[in-house]
């Protein structure tokens, strides 16, 4: 089965990395053919990852919002027995492109919300895009449940089906702690919150927290790079916490930074599933998060939740744990064994299956 994957590109994300983990198992452990096509390259260490399994990248070369995209695309999809789609505008374009290929389309919706859900007048059009996929594969209840609202039942309720994200657990299993001062540039109590720093992720809400706290031992820890850093920095220096607040951008040893944290945060203002909830579970690490849909479902009965945006809460939930040992180990067992109901090997295995449900047009 020749199977191609369209994502605008390989940069440090959510559902980026969620390619990175389980593209290989379903080359490796279903033998499937796979190709990976970006508008553009990223030279990431999610490319890397990819291309060690021995999974081809292509670049369309263009811009994520030139029309040129639809042109490139045709020949790559004509190709394929069946190509899966990430992320818009990759989603607009290869529905397009179908038109002309006819090639078995399934689309990954990865968040709960997006800012074309604000404006009414896209709803028809995003409509007829979404018809265009044999298969929608949600990743959460909420998440499914949020797009149905937007496009109708009608549409997923044919289309749709949840598929949960996973991890892959061995990395973040049986690591040894290494030197804080080296890791994060000082020592204490890091709490640690791993996201891209775009609209949908709330870091200011932890920095806030820390300009709460007095004990400063106790300092955030931001690994990603986007759009809202600079904002986010400058909030640190305003409130005066600059030298509690250590930003690190981008990383390739989150297992490290996890295992050598003291508590996990994940900071949203929506969000589609939660995967660094799930990767700080499995890496020994409460986790402490916005209870907003697809999140909350992950870290519910694992963890603690804080009503997205409030300061006052997160910092009450915090010092708990610094100050209550016996309840960071009881959350750290816990999410541990939730940790492993959310195996990548179980995400692959269910996109295998839905790939053969569509190829033999029985979805």
């Amino acid at each position: 089965m020749k199977v191609v994957h369209v994502i605008s590109s390989l940069e440090i994300g959510g559902a980026q990395k969620l390619l990175s983990d389980f593209l290989p198992i379903l080359k490796r452990d279903f033998g499937l053919d796979i190709t990976v096509i970006v508008f553009q390259r990223q030279n990431s260490s999610l490319e890397d990852k990819i291309m060690r399994a021995g999974i081809p990248i292509i670049s369309l070369d263009t811009s994520i919002r030139s029309p040129k995209v639809i042109a490139k695309l045709i020949p790559h999809l004509k190709k394929a027995d069946l190509a899966h789609i990430h992320l818009f505008p990759a989603n607009y374009f290869a529905a397009l492109a179908k038109t002309i290929t006819k090639t078995p389309l399934i689309f990954t919706e990865h968040s709960t919300h997006n800012r074309r859900r604000a404006h009414k007048w896209l709803q028809p059009l995003e409509r007829w895009v979404y018809s265009q996929y044999e298969a929608v594969g949600c990743i959460s209840e909420s998440t499914q449940k949020n797009l149905s609202e937007w496009i109708g039942e009608k549409i997923i309720k044919s289309r749709g089906i949840v598929v949960e994200n996973g991890i892959d657990l061995e990395p973040f299993q049986n690591r040894t702690s290494k030197n804080a001062l080296e890791l994060f540039g000082r020592e204490g109590f890091p709490v640690l919150m791993v996201s891209r720093f775009v609209p949908s992720k709330d870091q200011a809400t932890v920095i806030r927290t820390i300009s709460r706290i007095p004990d400063k031992r106790i300092f955030a820890v931001f690994a990603g790079d986007g759009e809202t850093i600079e904002s986010n920095k400058n909030l640190s220096k305003q409130l005066g916490v600059s030298d509690r607040t250590v930003f690190l951008g981008e990383r390739g040893d989150i297992p490290d930074l996890i295992h050598n944290s003291f508590i996990g945060v994940q900071s949203s203002n929506w969000e589609g599933f939660g995967l660094t909830a799930v990767e700080m579970m499995a890496g020994n690490l409460p986790v402490i998060a916005s209870e907003v849909a697809g999140l909350k479902e992950v870290v519910t009965g694992t963890g603690l939740l804080f009503p997205a945006g409030d300061d006052e809460k997160l910092t009450n939930l915090i010092m708990n744990l610094i100050e209550k040992e016996e309840i960071r180990q009881e959350l750290i067992a816990k999410g541990k064994r939730k940790a492993v109901e959310f195996s990548i090997f179980n995400t692959a295995e269910k996109y295998h299956n839905l790939y053969k449900k569509v190829l033999n047009s029985s979805y």
